[in-house]
């Protein structure tokens, strides 16, 4: 079903709410367009990555104000724009019309589309592995160790951002060990080149291959075995 227009009567039930009572109010408009067991709260709390417990405490009104990131999750879930979720947006009192919902040919979470593969990574564990690369085409991992809890994409790209954030700095560590401090502009640099990389994670697959994290770990087991036999070699030969 396509999107429509909120009516003017609709528009002003929203205005005379709070918050938490415009959450449920629309979630409830868009269990109406699409599947409701798609709107309920334990479904949407997952999608925008909340216990079912804390997006009803916002409804309820018993969380008053809720972090900026799941207000905007929220409305990207109901494709609406951020501000109707404001008391701003009803001010001065006049009717402004918005839609709710999606097109039959928009990307959206709760109905089939082509992008499978992104779909399926809305949650996700990560992984941090960091070696050391020696100039005789040796290296040595020192930290490998995945995140307890499961993560997002905004957690992803934050962290990608940081990591290259951390390259970038100790590449700018001159000859005398004092750090090159970063300019305004450079600085702005790891997260557009973190977004930029993630955004390649769909553009370009081939580049990007997922596979079984078995596989992965025997992998990595096989090498630490190797490390360990070149290791006993060495004291062997001393």
């Amino acid at each position: 079903m396509p999107k429509r227009n909120l009516s003017e009567t609709e528009y002003l039930e929203l205005a005379s709410m709070g918050i938490g009572a415009r959450i449920r109010f629309l979630r409830e408009k868009m269990g109406s367009l699409y599947n409701k067991k798609d709107f309920t709260t334990q479904s949407l709390s997952k999608r925008i990555g909340i216990t079912p417990q804390s997006l009803t405490k916002i409804e309820r009104g018993e969380t008053e104000n809720p972090s900026f990131k799941v207000i905007y999750k929220i409305a990207k879930d109901f494709n609406v724009p951020i501000e109707v979720f404001s008391d701003e947006f009803y001010l001065p009192e006049h009717f402004k019309s918005f839609t709710i919902g999606f097109d039959d040919d928009e990307p959206n979470h709760f109905t089939p589309t082509e992008d499978k593969q992104r779909s399926s990574e809305e949650r996700f564990k990560i992984k941090f592995t960091v070696s050391q690369i020696f100039d005789n085409d040796e290296m040595r991992i020192v930290l490998s160790k995945e995140t307890r809890h499961f993560h997002d994409k905004t957690s992803l790209i934050s962290s990608l951002a940081r990591i290259l954030n951390e390259i970038q700095i100790l590449d700018a560590i001159s000859s005398d060990l004092h750090p090159q401090y970063l300019n305004k502009k450079e600085n702005g640099l790891p997260f557009n080149t973190a977004m930029h990389l993630y955004n390649s994670i769909f553009e370009y697959p081939d580049g990007f291959p997922r596979g079984n994290q078995s596989v992965f770990n025997r992998l990595e087991n096989t090498f630490l075995e190797h490390g360990r036999r070149l290791n006993k070699k060495s004291h062997q030969d001393d």
